[in-house]
């Protein structure tokens, strides 16, 4: 009796072997598809900037006229007073991008370049080389800041400021001019210089 009903088992399997391989292949999928998450999914889910180093913002600097290379330094790029520890300061929060304009040739670039290094920039903790950028209009610097996309543009000039503010959320204009005011938008700060600006506004810099 015990071997009929095995010999009746074994056809049966043998008939409906591909049956039995469909169903096998659907538990298998749906067991993969409906399982119980893994345990703190949930949690994970809930605080997704769990765990991640939260991003630094960026900030573009215009360097010409005084704000990193003192006023009619021409190309030899000479940093202005103060320029280099306002940088080390920015560059322990912020992704910094120096944007040069009215740079045409390759070896004034180099020299701006060899300028920094000269002063130990490039070894600020946080400061990118790569992030050093030149151009050779207005026009073209505009373009870069709106790129990049910044959390603070800052710039020497006024017409530059004037029209980024609509579109960055901080912006920041350095004259050592009486006469040169800063446009009145509550997203705009004002300095005499880089040095004076990171004084005044280091402990609200976090642009969160």
């Amino acid at each position: 009796m015990g071997s009929a009903l095995i010999a009746l088992l074994r056809q049966w399997l043998a008939s409906n072997r591909s049956t039995l391989y469909a169903l096998a292949a659907a538990l298998l999928i749906a067991y993969l598809f409906y399982r119980p998450p893994p345990p703190n999914v949930g949690a994970q889910a809930a605080c997704p900037g769990r765990g991640r180093a939260k991003a630094r913002p960026r900030v573009t600097i215009s360097t010409a006229h005084g704000v990193v290379f003192a006023p009619g330094a021409g190309t030899t790029f000479e940093l202005a007073a103060g320029a280099c520890d306002a940088l080390r300061r920015l560059a322990a929060f912020a992704d910094v991008y120096l944007i040069t304009p009215n740079v045409t040739l390759d070896s004034h670039e180099a020299e701006l370049r060899a300028a920094l290094a000269r002063e130990g920039v490039f070894d600020f903790p946080g400061f990118d080389a790569r992030k050093v950028l030149v151009c050779s209009t207005a026009v073209g610097r505009t373009a870069m800041c709106r790129q990049i996309e910044p959390a603070l543009h800052i710039d020497s000039a006024s017409d530059i400021v004037e029209g980024l503010a609509p579109h960055v959320p901080h912006v920041a204009l350095i004259s050592a001019a009486p006469g040169q005011r800063a446009p009145g938008r509550d997203n705009v700060l004002s300095a005499s210089s880089l040095g004076e600006l990171v004084d005044l506004y280091a402990d609200s810099m976090s642009f969160s």
